[in-house]
């Protein structure tokens, strides 16, 4: 009994965009200077791509 009720009170693994885990929608914008602009197919949120970096990371407003 004790055993379930930890179990149940574990905080959950974390996947996809809870994760920080976003997918990149098929619209994407690159400026000027090259950066990636597009929104998460999952949770629509902004995301950012530079060049160098080659990863999508959330930007815009956080919160």
């Amino acid at each position: 009994m004790a055993d379930e009720r930890a179990a149940s009170l574990a905080s959950p693994i974390l996947t996809g965009c809870d994760a920080g885990r976003h997918v990149a929608g098929r619209r994407v914008t690159v400026d000027a200077s090259g950066v990636a602009h597009a929104r998460c197919r999952r949770c629509g949120c902004e995301l950012t791509r530079l060049p160098a970096i080659r990863r999508w990371y959330r930007s815009g407003v956080l919160g």
